[in-house]
């Protein structure tokens, strides 16, 4: 099975985030989006279905975004989002390995970290610094650890089932927070959702790595 496919799951996954996290889902990964600025070029990772371009198209805001998705099916219902009114998008099928040799203003990973174990998330996030210029931002939201018995519940089953049915390549939640900082990036703004199991973060990166 090919790690990390969201082939099979495609066309109800966001059914099933709805029935789970009601709209935290989509609340979490669009509230800081107003930090974009016009004409910024925009990457995408794990874009999923693609609700992410509705909500930055309502920006009313000229944008130039790369989207980059594994699934296929994922990628056909994110271009089927279409037409836009203020964005250009190159849709790529693809993982970070894809990502056009370019710098970008911003980059949104939307629960797309969370599926790598601990030896590829620093190689992954290394990457996508890379391809970030001095004064970039990213706007990460993901699931993080809590001390609640529920929600530990509720991550263990969520990887099960990723694992089974998308071949999920990563176990656990690891600490993406620290992992950026130490990259050179400075956390700007955060939000909670969900009773504090969503995490939407600005981070910035640093002109000069301390």
């Amino acid at each position: 099975m090919i790690r990390n496919n969201f082939d099979k799951i495609a066309i109800f996954y966001d059914p099933l985030a709805h029935l789970i996290f009601g709209q935290a889902i989509t609340e979490s990964q669009s509230h800081f989006l107003k930090a974009v600025l016009p004409g910024s070029k925009v990457l995408i990772l794990g874009g999923g279905t693609g609700r992410i371009l509705k909500s930055l198209d309502q920006l009313n805001i000229s944008l130039h975004l790369t989207y980059i998705e594994q699934s296929s099916r994922m990628l056909q219902l994110s271009r089927e989002k279409g037409p836009f009114q203020n964005l250009t998008v190159e849709f790529i099928h693809g993982t970070e390995r894809d990502i056009p040799a370019q710098t970008f203003d911003v980059v949104i990973t939307a629960f797309f970290l969370d599926v790598f174990n601990k030896h590829h998330l620093p190689v992954v996030m290394e990457k996508i610094s890379d391809h970030l210029r001095p004064g970039a931002i990213w706007l990460m939201t993901d699931f993080i650890k809590t001390d609640k018995l529920w929600q530990k519940a509720l991550v263990k089953i969520m990887y099960l089932f990723f694992r089974l049915f998308a071949g999920l390549e990563g176990s656990e939640l690891l600490d993406f927070q620290q992992r950026i900082q130490r990259l050179g990036f400075k956390k700007e703004k955060e939000k909670f959702f969900y009773r504090a199991m969503i995490i939407s973060t600005v981070f910035r990166k640093l002109e000069q790595v301390p």
